[in-house]
C-alpha cells in the first residue's frame, strides 16, 4: 500500500516583536523568534502548502494572519506520514504554545 504524506510542520521565523490581530482571537503578541506550526491536508497537500507560502491570500486560518505579516517567513517545511495530533503532542513536549492559536482538533 502506498502511503501519502498528510501532515506538515512549518518552521516560521518572526524577525521582530509584534502584536498581530488574529481573526476573532484578537491581538496576540508574537516575540521575535522561531515558531512551529503543525497542520494537515489529507487531500490537496501541495495546494495547502502553496497557500501558506503565498503572502497574498484571503485570511481564513489563524496561521494565515501570522504568515501574511512582513518580517514573518516560512524557513523550512517538513512532511510526515504521522497523524497531526500525534505530531503536535510530540512537538509540544519541548515547546511553548501561543494560547488559542491554531486548530483545537486534537
Amino acid at each position: 500500500m502506498h502511503r501519502k504524506f498528510s501532515t506538515y510542520l512549518l518552521e516560521v521565523s518572526n524577525k521582530i516583536d509584534k502584536e498581530i490581530k488574529i481573526g476573532r482571537l484578537g491581538q496576540i503578541e508574537f516575540k521575535k523568534g522561531t515558531y512551529l506550526y503543525v497542520g494537515s491536508a489529507k487531500k490537496g497537500l501541495i495546494s495547502r502548502l502553496r497557500r501558506h507560502i503565498s503572502k497574498k491570500k484571503k485570511l481564513f486560518w489563524h496561521i494565515d494572519y501570522f504568515l501574511s505579516q512582513e518580517k514573518v517567513s516560512i524557513e523550512k517545511i517538513w512532511l510526515t506520514y504521522l497523524d497531526e495530533c500525534f505530531t503536535s503532542k510530540f512537538i509540544l513536549r519541548d515547546t511553548e504554545v501561543v494560547k488559542g492559536f491554531g486548530s483545537p482538533d486534537c
